[in-house]
């Protein structure tokens, strides 16, 4: 089904925390990509997978870091990645990280799979991760094969380093400058990256670096309510979602990112009694109820927040959305909280 492929920005953030410390104007580049700033403050937030990619891709060229996905790889542990780095930590033998990757790495983006296959007559275990993005792909492919090494690692060591590896020839030949790689014998006629894994480290207990670990414990269910939607329609609102502070998805490019025309998306729509506008005024009219209920944002912050650059356009359509104005909206939350039976009011 076509959808929206969408990524947990604990994922993504460190290509902007490398590219900011190196002088990278990255929040000018990020609101020109319809990416908000603010989200990089929220590992478990998704965001475009499409969008992100093609940041990093012309941050790459911009700032001169042809080995950008290397580098970030080579800097950034898999145990770090927010509460998916932290279900890993959780895992008993490498054999069970292994399946945890391959069963949750799509819940933290959309646009990745993976698979494993086992090597007749090698003793070996090939893991393998593709993107789903063409623009992009080689950086994102790089940075989540060392990554898989440093997964490997938990259980086989630090030192541990792959005999047999795969990657795109369009990644370049310094690939075995990077010690983690300096021992591979590579296949690039590929369009996906592997390690192959011996099988005899499968049972090995995981001992994770406790202090880049995150929360003390993660379930599954928590990753599974946060994750990016398989829906059409709950895709695109995600991906409007993520980025309304600074430019709210265009159908042209909620078509684009679906990989679809755009009739074929109204299409799609129209059989779901939609049209494009309405998931735009639905995801606002979510984030307006939060805003108003949760906080004491003003109203022209909330404005702001949901890409109004007029707050009377915000309180024009938040009243007819819900029929009163965002402050009657405010006072009836705020009323209701106190009038909750049980509650002790102080006078």
């Amino acid at each position: 089904m076509k959808r929206v492929s969408l990524a947990r920005v604990a994922a993504f953030r460190p290509f902007a925390q490398f590219l900011e410390t190196g002088g990278c104007d990255v929040v000018r580049q990020l609101s020109a990509a319809g990416i908000a700033p603010e989200v990089l403050g929220s590992a478990e937030s998704l965001i475009p997978f499409l969008p992100a990619c093609e940041f990093i891709h012309d941050m790459s060229r911009q700032c001169g870091e042809e080995s950008l996905g290397l580098q970030v790889g080579s800097q950034t542990s898999m145990s770090e990645l927010g509460m998916f780095g932290t279900l890993l930590c959780q895992s008993m033998t490498l054999k069970n990280l292994i399946e945890k990757m391959v069963r949750w790495i799509p819940v933290v983006n959309s646009g990745a799979r993976v698979w494993t296959e086992s090597i007749r007559g090698s003793g070996t275990l090939k893991l393998s991760l593709r993107h789903e993005v063409e623009k992009g792909r080689v950086i994102a492919d790089s940075f989540a094969l060392l990554l898989l090494i440093d997964a490997v690692r938990m259980a086989a060591g630090p030192e541990w380093r792959p005999k047999k590896a795969s990657f795109d020839r369009a990644g370049g030949n310094r690939l075995q400058q990077f010690e983690a790689l300096s021992e591979a014998e590579f296949d690039r006629d590929v369009d996906y990256v592997s390690i192959e894994i011996p099988s005899h480290l499968l049972s090995t207990s995981v001992h994770p670096p406790a202090k880049k670990c995150g929360a003390d414990f993660v379930e599954d269910i928590t990753l599974t309510n946060s994750a990016p939607s398989e829906d059409l329609v709950g895709s695109i609102s995600q991906a409007i979602n993520s980025g309304l502070a600074t430019r709210v998805v265009t159908i042209h490019h909620a078509a684009e990112m679906a990989g679809m025309g755009v009739r074929t998306l109204q299409r799609k729509l129209s059989v779901k009694g939609l049209v494009y506008s309405d998931l735009v005024d639905r995801v606002r009219f979510q984030n307006a109820r939060k805003h108003l209920a949760e906080n004491e944002l003003k109203i022209a912050e909330i404005s702001h927040a949901l890409g109004y650059s007029d707050p009377a356009n915000f309180t024009h359509a938040f009243s007819r959305w819900s029929g009163i104005s965002p402050s009657l909206y405010r006072t009836q939350m705020h009323q209701e909280h106190l009038a909750i039976p049980g509650q002790v009011r102080r006078h």
